[in-house]
């Protein structure tokens, strides 16, 4: 009885894989089994489950199409195109090959696509001692799309004890193995409250928050207060006023100046008066 291979690839998200299962004649010869117009290689119809002249079918997983495979009759090469950022291992192609005999042979190939890494955010914040701080990690697909939490994807702590994702909305902020204070999460936003106890000033532990990507993997993402001391109040610094120059009153015009000027001009008008007629006297004499 001729025998069929199962071939495998692994490709990465949005990217077309290629796979040729292989085909051994039975015994005693063992020789390869060669496809060939004449005797092309053929899809397994997934809804059938018998051989079909089709050369391109549906890529199916869970019963809903995910992409497609193609098949060069002549070399039995099948193609597999994933639909847009599909990640995952879809049902198999199933193939099959006829020897000689008519005997039919048997092969599979089954791609896989691996997801992008996804990635999360870390986030800080600062506040003065004995307030209140809030802070929201951020998560990213590997495609560079964002992930938020939901109510059917929601944000979780992870554990400080058991490294695990736990249902608590409320678990201790610890400092060198010590509760400094609390965090609490919203599981719809993702957003972390931090608590300080009283009068603690310092950073605590980070807490991590989890939530699944667009292809239900965990991502992680961190946030971290820290408390400082309250910042002193400066007292108002008084500068003394440097004292104003006196003011030099001015003497109001009483028209005493505009008399005196007056009088000595009819002073000297009399005396040059005086003196002329003196003068004519003696040259009368």
């Amino acid at each position: 009885t001729p025998t069929g291979e199962t071939v495998t690839t692994v490709g990465n998200l949005n990217e077309d894989q290629e796979g040729t299962p292989t085909f051994t004649n039975g015994f005693p010869d063992r020789t390869p089994l060669v496809p060939s117009s004449e005797n092309p290689v053929k899809l397994i119809d997934p809804e059938t489950g018998d051989p079909t002249d089709k050369t391109e079918i549906p890529a199916l997983e869970n019963g809903e199409p995910v992409g497609t495979y193609k098949i060069n009759p002549e070399t039995g090469k099948v193609t597999f195109t994933p639909n847009q950022d599909y990640a995952g291992t879809p049902d198999p192609a199933e193939v099959v090959l006829k020897d000689k005999n008519g005997t039919p042979a048997y092969g599979k190939y089954i791609p896989t696509v691996i997801p992008p890494k996804p990635t999360g955010d870390r986030v800080t914040t600062t506040d003065e001692v004995n307030k209140v701080q809030k802070g929201t990690p951020t998560f990213m697909n590997g495609n560079g799309t964002p992930q938020v939490p939901s109510a059917e994807n929601p944000a979780k702590f992870i554990d400080p004890e058991t490294g695990d994702p736990t249902d608590k909305t409320e678990i201790p902020a610890l400092k060198d193995g010590e509760p400094v204070g609390t965090y609490q999460i919203n599981p719809l936003t993702g957003e972390v409250t931090f608590t300080p106890k009283k009068d603690f000033v310092g950073t605590p532990d980070k807490v991590e928050v989890q939530i699944l990507d667009k292809w239900k993997n965990p991502v992680r993402s961190e946030y971290q207060p820290t408390v400082t001391p309250k910042k002193p109040v400066k007292p108002n610094t008084v500068v003394p006023m440097k004292p104003a120059d006196p003011v030099k009153p001015k003497l109001a015009n009483t028209g005493v100046n505009g008399v005196l000027n007056i009088s000595v001009i009819a002073l000297l008008m009399a005396a040059v008066g005086t003196l002329a007629v003196a003068t004519r006297r003696r040259e009368t004499k």
